[in-house]
């Protein structure tokens, strides 16, 4: 330098660095002069007081520069922000909002809303919220909160709001920063799946069958209430492997169903369609086997890959029980019209009578006899049939319309179903010769059954006549009634005295 100012024809030169205040070097000034060899001391002071405001100058300058830019750059980035962003003062009053936010709010002039109150421009509800995020954002943490807002038009929308301070000299909050995103699209979706989640809810709870569903992995992810009646709550099952601990049985085999065989496991695993599968299974707390009919099929999405599985439960086991009552019902019933038949048959084929109408009349009566035993025993589901009921029945049609000519003493007995068509024979036979020959043949005649228990869980029967006519001496030969009496007795396990 000293070499460029000899040329230049300066014969004395004096260099003062422009230093900012942070130490920067923003350059140097130079002074030379062709008159002097030496600049005295006082000009020396004087250049190196013009150098300092020279530099001070420059710093401002280069300062301002800096801030210009990162204001332009802050602004650029608030701008290009989809946010609602706002910057406060700590007193939480607006100072500025970008222009995204300003859309987004349906501000159409921020003027009236500079200064304003921010917590204040929102619903009561959230105002709590509000001044905690502010709180927060003051003591240099930062604030956070979700909540429904209407925009200056007072269109309805929700927000997920952050709000941090903007430090200043020395590093305390000098501003407040408030970015608001708008979620409200979120937040529909959100409700429209509750809403949707709810009605599958209670359509799977209406349904009379049990639901199962699993996702890929076999992880049961929801059952309805009748899935939870059959089986109870199921325990946590994270694949389908576990589904080993499930109970249940086949029931051609009685082999216990494996993980893998389980209809919601092929249709997850293999995408088998299942169609009522029978199943034995015993619920996830322990008790009596159920019988079930199991449907699964496999889940799909749109690319056809296996998302999960469902499996549909219906609960058989009444059903089941009434077939198995149905079929012993039917065969209690043919049993019963073989044995009837083989009676009439024997009723038939022994019946002796004078004549046709006196043959006709007692077959009509012993089959008669036979029937009403027969309708108390259909009545009573097979299970059997009361002696007054019987007793009654087969007395009626021998008293003329009065009650009082056969009478009934006794507690109400239930009779074993083989033991009532051989009663109806006992009793039937008893009226008729009453009624040809003993105390109904006559006005004013009375018979009176008399039972109780005896001992062996059988029956002492008695049966007393009274107001007949005068007991003819026994015959030589026994008649077919008493023939009829001691086979019926006999078949009873009982006898005739």
């Amino acid at each position: 330098a000293c070499a460029a100012c000899r040329d230049l024809g300066f014969r004395a030169y004096a260099g003062f660095p422009l230093l900012a205040a942070d130490g920067t070097l923003l350059g140097v000034l130079a002074f030379g002069s062709r008159s002097r060899d030496a600049f005295p001391p006082a000009d020396l002071a004087l250049l190196g007081t013009v150098a300092q405001h020279v530099a001070t100058v420059r710093d401002r300058l280069r300062r301002a520069e800096a801030l210009a830019s990162s204001e332009a750059l802050a602004t650029g980035v608030l701008e290009s922000s989809p946010d609602c962003v706002k910057v406060l003062d700590l007193e939480g009053r607006l100072l500025s909002m970008n222009g995204p936010g300003r859309c987004a709010m349906e501000v159409d002039d921020f003027g009236p809303l500079c200064g304003r109150d921010w917590a204040g421009l929102w619903p009561e509800a959230s105002r709590g919220a509000v001044l905690a995020a502010l709180a927060e954002a003051r003591a240099g943490g930062t604030g956070r909160f979700t909540a429904a807002c209407p925009t200056a038009k007072g269109t309805p929308k929700w927000w997920d709001v952050m709000v941090t301070a903007i430090p200043g000299p020395g590093g305390r909050p000098a501003r407040l920063l408030s970015t608001s995103r708008d979620t409200t699209a979120a937040v529909r979706r959100e409700a429209e799946a509750a809403e949707r989640e709810a009605t599958l809810s209670a359509v799977l709870d209406a349904l009379p069958v049990g639901v199962i569903l699993c996702d890929a992995d076999g992880r049961v992810t929801r059952d309805n209430a009748a899935s939870r009646e059959i089986w109870g709550t199921p325990p946590e099952t994270r694949s389908h492997g576990e589904y080993g601990a499930w109970e249940g049985y086949w029931p051609g085999t009685g082999a216990r169903v494996a993980a893998g065989e389980w209809s919601l496991a092929r249709a997850l695993l293999a995408g088998e369609a299942i169609r009522g599968e029978l199943v034995e299974c015993v619920p996830f707390g322990g008790g009596p086997r159920r019988a079930c009919l199991n449907s699964a099929a496999p889940v799909r999405g749109a690319d056809g890959r296996v998302l999960g599985a469902v499996v549909a439960q219906m609960d058989v086991t009444e059903r089941k029980r009434a077939e198995e009552r149905q079929r012993l019902l039917a065969r209690e019933v043919d049993h019963r019209a073989r044995n009837a038949l083989a009676v009439v048959s024997t009723v038939v084929r022994v019946t002796r009578a004078e004549g046709t109408a006196d043959f006709v009349a007692a077959i009509e009566g012993r089959v008669s006899a036979l029937a009403r035993a027969h309708r108390l025993l259909a009545d009573g589901g097979w299970d059997g049939a009361g002696l007054r009921d019987l007793a009654a029945g087969e007395l009626e049609p021998f008293a003329g319309g009065d009650p009082g000519r056969a009478a009934l003493d006794g507690a109400d007995v239930l009779l074993a179903p083989d033991a009532v068509q051989p009663m109806a024979m006992v009793l039937h036979e008893l009226a008729t010769n009453a009624a040809k020959h003993g105390a109904l043949s006559v006005p004013g005649g009375q018979v009176t059954l008399a039972w109780e228990p005896s001992g062996g869980g059988g029956l002492l029967l008695e049966w007393q006549e009274r107001g007949g006519p005068p007991v003819d001496p026994a015959p030589a030969r026994r008649g077919f009634g008493t023939e009829m009496l001691a086979a019926a007795a006999a078949q009873l396990g009982g006898r005739i005295e």
